[in-house]
């Protein structure tokens, strides 16, 4: 979004045209915090100044400016009403930079609704009219891969490549080191989440469905910041993500008793590392089951683990259910207690992003240690932080779009599409939760279940 200084209008004070700019820069701060009503009440007195004035080229920035406040407070309906009066006026007035903004904005709310052919339009017509403009790269390299991930999803394989391809020749040609390496770091990871056309682009799943706990444990403080979406406590994340099945299938392929670790990690260097632990009793047929489950979960249709690894894995739970033990000594060994209050409820139950549930319980944890000589990699964040959830999980749910999980892009906190299944389905939310005073996104966006769209 932009928030250009605008210049008074004929026969207009500068003092009017000041305070209609002080109120768009805090609206700026205050998106930037997330406080979109705020941002639009503020937009909304700056556009009325800029109307009164004739001031058309910043009216039709404001107008964007709260078409996008709207999207990311899922008022989908009222956000199309502004974006579509920005594009109508900035095209009236020949501002052709704020129409392929504005372009852009309608693509991002067409894909969040899941219209992703009118997304590929509004995207590809942003970048006919930003190309001739030479307009800053970062911005088309940003609409470039809102594409290609739009064509991702109506299975336009090639041309989310060359999309992509685009993007790398753009972001080569930026000069300053720092933004080019980011932004090439991030073209690589949707490159590489990308389906090959041979395997996966037809291949078709089962019905499945899934129904357990799970216990997940990390370096970051309680409340974990990545479960709403803010960056990791520490900027980097070694998680271990412990599923049983108590019962579940995957087509005729039975899932009951499976137990297994997701050991994901990601850092700020941007490498990520992955291994998927699974009981020995597993047979081949399981694995696999359970692997489509997870590419099923994924828009790039690919399960995320480098390693497999069969283990002597096992677990126990006291008998009131408080105090779980997670064993596969001497690889891996979390014990946690579920927080409760005094009737012995979960006492800190909030909607969260995770594959499995859209709410989980903090635990406190006693132990978490892993040692894996194989992979080189060694590590003890006893203490930390650690969490539990109960689930039934099944296809339906991720095919009607369900899940927290299926919309991880965000700027440090729950986005558009996260409240709205927040709202719809009634989740506990905490009073407070982790918002770092600089924003920063969760760590997970590049490997995380379903990258939908950028901001």
């Amino acid at each position: 979004m932009s928030s250009r200084p605008s210049q008074p209008a004929p026969g207009q004070s500068s003092e009017n045209q000041s305070a209609s700019e002080q109120q768009v820069e805090r609206a700026v701060q205050l998106l930037n915090q997330q406080d979109y009503r705020g941002a639009v009440n503020l937009l909304k007195s700056a556009a009325r100044s800029f109307e009164a004035r004739g001031a058309r080229p910043e009216l039709a920035r404001v107008w964007n400016m709260i078409g996008v406040a709207c999207r990311r407070m899922a008022e989908y309906d009222e956000a199309a009403v502004w974006l579509d009066k920005a594009l109508h006026l900035s095209e009236q007035i020949k501002d052709q930079e704020t129409t392929a903004e504005v372009l852009n904005n309608l693509g991002i709310l067409s894909a969040e609704r899941g219209e992703y052919g009118e997304a590929e339009k509004a995207f590809a017509r942003s970048l006919s009219i930003a190309g001739p403009l030479n307009i800053d790269p970062a911005s088309q390299i940003s609409t470039l891969l809102n594409l290609s991930l739009a064509e991702m999803q109506l299975q336009k394989l090639d041309k989310a490549r060359e999309a992509l391809d685009r993007a790398e020749l753009l972001a080569r040609s930026i000069p300053d080191p720092d933004q080019r390496g980011a932004l090439l770091s991030k073209i690589t990871a949707r490159l590489s989440g990308l389906p090959r056309p041979d395997a996966n682009a037809a291949l078709k799943f089962e019905q499945w469905e899934v129904s357990g706990f799970g216990i997940t444990a990390c370096p970051c403080a309680t409340p974990c910041p990545c479960r709403s979406m803010a960056a990791p406590t520490t900027g980097s994340c070694e998680e271990a993500n412990f599923v049983h099945f108590e019962k579940g299938h995957y087509g005729a392929t039975d899932l009951s008793g499976l137990s297994f670790v997701m050991l994901m990690a990601s850092y700020k260097e941007g490498d990520r590392w992955s291994t998927l632990y699974i009981n020995t009793p597993a047979s081949d047929e399981q694995i696999e089951a359970l692997q489509n489950i997870m590419r099923d979960m994924s828009t790039s249709r690919r399960a995320h683990f480098e390693r497999v690894r069969r283990v002597d894995l096992s677990y126990s739970v006291s008998p009131d259910r408080t105090l779980y033990t997670i064993d596969a000594s001497p690889l891996l060994k979390i014990k946690a207690r579920l927080r409760t209050d005094k009737r012995g409820r979960p006492s800190q139950r909030t909607a969260a992003f995770d594959p499995w549930s859209n709410t989980i319980s903090y635990m406190d944890n006693i132990e978490y240690r892993l040692n894996d000589p194989e992979a080189g990699k060694s590590w003890d964040y006893s203490g930390r932080q650690a969490n539990f959830r109960d689930f039934v999980t099944t296809g339906q749910m991720y095919r009607r779009g369900e899940m927290i999980s299926q919309y991880p892009e965000s700027n440090g906190f729950f986005n558009a599409r996260q409240l709205e299944i927040i709202r719809k389905q009634k989740l506990p939310m905490l009073k407070r939760y982790p918002r770092p005073a600089k924003g920063g996104a969760c760590c997970s966006g590049g490997a995380c279940s379903n990258p939908l769209i950028v901001k």
